[in-house]
């Protein structure tokens, strides 16, 4: 009877792609349109093999970037679906600071499109950054609970949604330096309730410097998981 209803209700309103509104398939994960899909510059090596940026010339090998060689990442590994650019860049303005939840299933749903399988079923547990109470007030939702509830229904992980906390309400991170972002999140993040043991999958919207994933990975380290992974919808460079 479900299935009925939901062929019903997409014949009578055909579902439209999440950015520009053109129609789109029923069956599509991630409700974008070809168009806007073709526009979306996935990441594809040769990247670094910790932080992930992807590097500019297609002859160059995966390897370290001189960041990683230089910082002390926790983390293992991070990787990003996308480049923060185009269609990417606008769907995730709009979901971020336009109150368009939707959009985390069709960000999510584009790991499915992706030349680069992510392995996501392959962790124990999928953890969100936190947002800060009063920025959770603020917006009224948190993006990358969402992504994580998505990416959980997907590959059939559970998600822990209160296993970080944010402890203090720090400054925005957008116009910082490198610098100045690690300097900011520092003891930002706690354990809060349950537990992420195993192999730990943290999830955000955008990866910039690493700096906030960084400290996450820190605190799920200390509050004993195996390994902290971090995947992200996009990266910027």
């Amino acid at each position: 009877m479900r299935l009925a209803v939901k062929g019903l209700v997409d014949f009578v309103f055909p579902p439209e792609c999440s950015i520009c509104g053109c129609p789109v398939d029923p069956a599509c994960p991630h409700s974008l349109c070809p168009s806007c899909l073709s526009k979306i510059a996935f990441v594809l090596p040769p990247l670094c093999v910790r932080c992930g940026v992807p590097f500019s010339s297609p002859a160059q090998e995966s390897h370290l970037c001189g960041r990683c060689l230089r910082g002390k990442i926790l983390y293992r590994r991070a990787r990003a679906l996308a480049l923060f650019s185009g269609p990417m860049r606008t769907a995730i303005h709009a979901f971020k600071y336009e109150n368009k939840t939707y959009l985390a299933r069709a960000l999510a749903g584009l790991t499915k499109e992706s030349p680069v399988p992510f392995h996501i079923d392959r962790y124990d547990i999928l953890v969100p950054v936190p947002l800060h109470k009063n920025r959770l007030r603020k917006r009224g939702y948190n993006q990358s609970l969402l992504l994580a509830r998505e990416l959980g229904r997907l590959f059939a992980v559970p998600v822990g949604e209160r296993v970080l906390r944010k402890t203090r309400d720090s400054a925005p991170q957008v116009e910082l330096t490198g610098t100045e972002r690690e300097k900011n999140v520092k003891g930002v993040f706690s354990l809060g309730r349950g537990r992420a043991e195993g192999a730990v999958l943290l999830v955000d919207d955008v990866l910039t410097t690493g700096a906030t994933v960084n400290e996450c990975a820190r605190t799920l380290l200390e509050g004993g998981a195996r390994t902290v992974d971090v995947f992200t919808v996009a990266r910027a460079v």
